[in-house]
């Protein structure tokens, strides 16, 4: 017997660049997995003061931001037969990334400036 599936993007699709995962076990058993985005915080606001000829006077951004953020992006409840899936699949990813000649870009190259 043959089953035929076709991929459709549902209504909420979305693309996304995570950096990092953080989760746990669920009571009923499954895998919680919270992809997010690190990155630096922002700034309450902005103030700027300028003179009549629109040159910047002085400048405060309050607070001026400490702490790292981490933005989470998604979360996504697996079960452990999928996991394992999942697991063998990204190692599949990994070894044909890792036989291939392929340049990665550094942080520079993706930073847009």
């Amino acid at each position: 017997m043959k089953v035929k599936f076709d991929y459709v993007e549902g209504k909420n699709f979305f693309s996304s660049y995570a950096n990092g995962v953080w989760g746990g076990l669920t009571p009923m058993g499954f895998i919680d997995c919270n992809f997010y985005l690190e990155r630096n915080g922002y700034p309450d606001f902005e103030e700027i003061e300028v003179n009549d000829q629109s040159m910047i006077v002085e400048r405060k951004i309050s607070p001026d931001p400490q702490n790292g953020v981490r933005e989470v992006l998604c979360s996504l409840l697996i079960d452990v037969n999928f996991a394992k899936s999942l697991v063998q699949w990204l190692t599949d990813k990994i070894e044909t990334f890792e036989t291939k000649t392929v340049t990665v870009p550094s942080n520079d190259q993706t930073t847009s400036k």
